[in-house]
């Protein structure tokens, strides 16, 4: 009697769902939570955008909490957070191996080769109007995979990336919604030294170098912005 495999089925086998289970419990706290810090920082950078975030959420949300509904609402908030993965990728590069012998424009690729894929090369392409900007406009229209691979792309993509998406904007929109966020004087992106062990980490220099301060938006006025930092 042959008992088959979940494998030959192109299902997932029990070693399978244990992996992915433990890539959303362990990895994911951790590039979610340095992808919402860039996030904060690159949105003090870009006062305009936070102005068009936190209108589009008063819009939508009025003065009531959010609710799952309301989060596919939220466009710009989505073009917000993906320009943010484009621009600056938390993981920025993925490896892949050759199943078989392939030929890729040109290159001879032998069975075996392990093959990086530079995630933030590939999203400074030509494809988007303004490629080398961090402008929500480079998500206008619609991006194919090959283009835009924050989670990677195909049968081995980040499991949690549909989960990420939702939480990334809850969190935003709940701290939006209550804040303006102030990263201290001269913290931009290209200011912060970082590390690049499987994802781009900040380095805390000193004690303050990545603080943040949280201002209430009613000492601001509702929908005001406190000063940018200048830089990308």
């Amino acid at each position: 009697m042959h008992v088959s495999r979940p494998q030959e089925h192109g299902e997932l086998s029990l070693d399978d769902v244990r992996q992915c289970v433990l890539e959303m419990v362990i990895a994911a706290p951790d590039t979610l939570s340095i992808s919402l810090f860039f996030m904060l920082v690159l949105l003090k950078q870009n006062p305009e955008v936070e102005q068009d975030v936190v209108q589009e959420m008063h819009s939508v949300l009025g003065v009531r909490e959010v609710d799952t509904a309301d989060l596919q609402k939220l466009k710009v908030m989505e073009s917000f957070i993906k320009e943010c993965l484009r621009f600056h990728p938390v993981v920025d590069f993925i490896m892949r191996r050759a199943l078989e012998d392939d030929c890729i424009e040109g290159y001879k690729v032998a069975k075996g080769t392990n093959i990086i894929l530079n995630i933030g090369r590939m999203h400074k392409t030509e494809f988007f109007p303004k490629p080398n900007q961090f402008n929500l406009e480079n998500f206008d229209a619609n991006v194919p995979s090959r283009f835009f691979q924050p989670f990677g792309c195909g049968p081995r993509a980040c499991v949690g990336k549909h989960i990420a998406m939702v939480m990334m904007k809850a969190i935003l929109v709940t701290l939006l919604s209550r804040y303006t966020v102030c990263p201290r004087p001269g913290c931009t992106v290209s200011t912060i030294r970082q590390t690049n062990n499987l994802s781009q980490q900040p380095v805390e220099e000193n004690p303050q170098s990545l603080t943040m301060r949280f201002i209430p938006r009613t000492a601001l006025g509702q929908h005001d912005t406190a000063h940018p930092v200048q830089g990308q």
